[in-house]
């Protein structure tokens, strides 16, 4: 049996061990996002991915009274790669919820519209927003976070551009500390 030293020892690796397997697993998720993109593009009706990613959201959306503003009537359907499309979303809206301002009701906005030869997608939220004239270069980053009092492992938004940039478009963020934070995606 483990015993005194030993103890904190044998707790020290497991503990060591457990965040590596984190990090495997996240780098595991980025080579399957860059093997994705040669999935067959498909036609993705954004309500219904919307709809979808709210009914996984649910228990955070009505315990945090999270309000939604959508507008799809611009640009209903998209073609892309869906589980991209979900993922990118899916980030997107939970941090919206996760860093939601706790002096007001949070709001979230979602509009499409078609630009040329691309389509755009933009979530803007009224929560607690970041310092983009202190993390601007980072904002994008892995493992980079802004706000600390929730858990995160600073992966989302490093896949919202990976993703985005990976169907051949970009990503772009505005932001006001405990004001908004707006993503405009062109896809």
């Amino acid at each position: 049996s483990i015993t005194g030293d030993n103890i904190e020892i044998f707790n020290h690796i497991q503990s060591s061990t457990e965040r590596l397997d984190y990090i495997i697993k996240d780098l595991i998720k980025i080579i399957d996002i860059r093997q994705d993109i040669f999935q067959i593009r498909q036609k993705i009706y954004l309500e219904e991915e919307f709809k979808s990613i709210h009914d996984i959201l649910e228990q955070e959306i009505y315990t945090h009274h999270v309000a939604f503003r959508n507008d799809f009537s611009n640009c209903e359907v998209i073609y892309s790669v869906k589980p991209m499309i979900h993922s990118i979303l899916y980030n997107l809206i939970s941090n919206s919820i996760k860093y939601r301002s706790l002096d007001q009701p949070p709001v979230v906005e979602i509009c499409s519209w078609e630009e040329k030869d691309f389509f755009i997608l933009t979530v803007k939220d009224n929560g607690l927003g970041i310092d983009l004239n202190t993390h601007k270069d980072n904002v994008f980053k892995l493992y980079h976070r802004f706000h600390q009092h929730t858990e995160g492992k600073g992966l989302g938004l490093y896949m919202v551009k990976l993703q985005c940039e990976a169907l051949g478009g970009t990503v772009r963020i505005e932001s006001e500390l405990n004001k908004f934070t707006k993503f405009t995606l062109q896809l």
